[in-house]
């Protein structure tokens, strides 16, 4: 088996390692000085990650999902869809996971459970300024993030309020 190792697993490779690591699983092919599948796995990427990948490869074949739909989404959220995928077809499902594609892990989340995603009111602020401005401005922020312990959204807040 290749070897993994822990990264950022998205759409295309985490169907290409679910299948790896589902092969791995049955065939019994992998070599490891830990012992187990599941103590090698655990050692590389975690167990609980792998299974999550296998169930995701599983039921994303099981629906003909191609691997261009789900290129670049983020393992999270095929694992958030995954237990909804179980229950549709693969017109449902592609419409799902097109939609997720463009929605935070907390918008599926509240897609899921049927209710609303809450969203902060937010507001842009673009600003031109100077390279030696953009420096005054990190640094206040810097300053007012460690002196106060706040995070960077409640330093921006209060410099620019």
């Amino acid at each position: 088996m290749r070897q993994i190792r822990k990264s950022r697993i998205t759409g295309t490779s985490g169907l290409e390692y679910g299948e790896a690591l589902a092969q791995s699983r049955q065939s019994k092919t992998w070599e490891s000085k830990a012992g187990t599948w599941q103590e090698s796995i655990e050692s590389s990427m975690g167990y609980r990650k792998a299974q999550y990948l296998i169930k995701i490869h599983t039921q994303l074949t099981k629906l003909g999902i191609d691997e261009s739909e789900i290129r670049d989404m983020g393992w999270t959220r095929l694992m958030l869809l995954e237990p909804t995928l179980r229950t549709l077809k693969k017109s449902h499902a592609q419409q799902l996971i097109k939609w997720a594609r463009n929605h935070t892990c907390n918008h599926i989340k509240a897609r899921i459970k049927g209710s609303v995603a809450k969203t902060p009111n937010v507001e842009s602020l673009v600003l031109e300024v100077t390279r030696a401005q953009k420096r005054a401005i990190v640094n206040g922020c810097r300053h007012v993030m460690k002196s106060k312990k706040l995070t960077l959204g409640q330093a921006v807040a209060m410099i620019f309020a």
